[in-house]
């Protein structure tokens, strides 16, 4: 096997288990992560699971900002998420606990970068092309 199809072989590997690992794996922990903490029944929310959809997308758009060399874009998604959730969790019936939004976005966001830091550093110990 050339030294080039080695390269994107491998780079084709790494960045598809590291999607896999945010996709499924991380969601899981992230949902027994939160079903450890009383912060209120999730089933009332306008659309359950939907949370779950939207952690997948925010974690995979992490993950390939990393791969692609751009760390700094992750705090447009981390601000434009906050901002995003803000009206959810104030006001005077807010519809989320803060808590809630916190605790899930924060173990989100650290899983997406360390999978994401992983995998651009197995990517830099490929052969070169």
């Amino acid at each position: 096997m050339s030294d080039e199809l080695a390269h994107w072989l491998g780079l084709v590997l790494i960045i598809v288990s590291a999607l896999a690992l945010v996709w499924w794996p991380g969601a899981a922990m992230i949902r027994r992560l939160l079903a450890s903490f009383d912060l209120g029944d999730t089933k009332s929310l306008p659309r359950p699971g939907l949370g779950r959809w939207i952690g997948r997308f925010e974690r995979t758009l992490i993950v390939l900002l990393l791969i692609a060399g751009a760390p700094t874009a992750v705090g447009l998604v981390v601000t434009a998420k906050s901002i995003l959730r803000f009206p959810e969790i104030t006001g005077d019936k807010p519809r989320m606990k803060p808590e809630y939004v916190l605790v899930g976005s924060l173990a989100s966001w650290t899983l997406a970068v360390a999978v994401g830091y992983i995998a651009t550093l197995l990517i830099d110990q490929l052969p070169p092309a």
